[in-house]
């Protein structure tokens, strides 16, 4: 409590990147109210009042996440004119991600909406859908980028628009997975690299 007995007074914007840390590196399914109230510094009833329930103070996460991986994409996008170096530019600042806080001896956090998806079962459908399409977000981005690249005469893509897509998508799933682990960054960088050599031909 602070002075008087009033409730500790907190930034929103602090509390929620406190909270935001935590599901990200424990998960959603790991997470106790408890180890919120901690994170965050509120009171139980505080933490209630600012962001709901737990599901709720998650899917803000989420929101806040989300939002901030998009605007450090598109940022990324503005600053290249070039089509291949754009995707390029996207698949690097997205291993960026999922090495944020982490070295290459303990393993990264990886990515928060794509470890989500691996708790299903403990995930309510809400977040579930709210993961799913930021997801599809992501893909069609994917395959607005790879269009570019189809339209430039200088590259041809080996596959079709949609197939080269699902196999950076299905890439970027198993990197967030192992950098978790024992992937390093420059590995991760190195796989972006040679995914590319294989889908498009200059």
């Amino acid at each position: 409590m602070s002075p008087a007995g009033r409730p500790r007074k907190i930034d929103p914007d602090i509390a929620l990147a406190r909270a935001l840390d935590v599901f990200w590196e424990k998960g959603y399914a790991q997470t106790s109210m408890s180890d919120l109230i901690d994170a965050t510094g509120l009171h139980k009833g505080s933490l209630y009042s600012a962001f709901g329930d737990k599901e709720s103070l998650f899917l803000h996460c989420l929101r806040a996440y989300i939002e901030k991986m998009r605007t450090g994409l598109l940022l990324e996008l503005e600053q290249e004119s070039d089509p291949l170096l754009a995707l390029r530019n996207t698949l690097i600042y997205m291993v960026e991600v999922f090495t944020s806080n982490g070295c290459d001896s303990s393993g990264a956090r990886g990515c928060l909406a794509m470890k989500t998806l691996t708790q299903s079962p403990c995930i309510s459908p809400k977040v579930n859908e709210f993961v799913a399409s930021s997801n599809a977000e992501l893909f069609e981005l994917l395959q607005s980028l790879l269009e570019r690249v189809s339209e430039d005469a200088k590259h041809s893509l080996n596959h079709s628009v949609k197939v080269s897509a699902l196999l950076i998508a299905t890439t970027l799933s198993g990197l967030c997975a192992q950098v978790m682990s024992s992937m390093t960054k420059q590995q991760a960088l190195d796989l972006v690299d040679a995914q590319l050599e294989l889908l498009i031909s200059h």
